[in-house]
């Protein structure tokens, strides 16, 4: 007979947390030219860390429940318990992966701008090197604040 813990490991933690994105697949998301560069093997680690963190905080919470089997009481109480959670782990899967598409529209937005710099699409009213400059440091900084954010 399964314990409740194991349950709930094998209900949250089984298919839809798995690390289901590979680095080929991962690498695949970026421009060709870029599919080449080491910082992606560099992003998708920090991406692989930072689901496994979401993972061990999963365990540890089902740990801390299993803990308190008072609270459980009878069979119907740790099925409306593990309903709430899927709910609960269903929205963290969500909001995860919107975040992830929301980082990787960044990343082509990004990319979008600097192809104009490199093939020379000037906007209308121009721009001088100054403001070259100053648009690949904002860029930088905007670069580093999404990797942070992610991360």
């Amino acid at each position: 007979m399964p314990t409740e813990e194991s349950v709930l490991n094998s209900f949250l933690l089984n298919s839809e947390l798995a690390d289901n994105l590979t680095l080929k697949q991962f690498i695949n998301l970026f421009p060709t030219a870029y599919r080449k560069e080491s910082l992606i093997k560099t992003l998708y680690r920090e991406f692989q860390l930072e689901r496994n963190r979401i993972r061990e905080t999963i365990k540890e919470n089902i740990v801390e429940e299993c803990k308190k089997p008072e609270q459980w009481g009878n069979l119907d109480n740790a099925i409306e318990t593990l309903t709430v959670a899927e709910k609960r782990m269903s929205r963290e899967i969500n909001k995860m992966d919107e975040d992830c598409k929301r980082f990787f529209e960044k990343i082509e937005n990004i990319n979008n701008e600097l192809n104009d710099v490199v093939y020379g699409r000037i906007p209308k009213g121009g721009f001088g090197q100054e403001d070259d400059i100053e648009r690949l440091k904002l860029l930088t900084i905007s670069c580093d604040e999404e990797l942070l954010e992610f991360l």
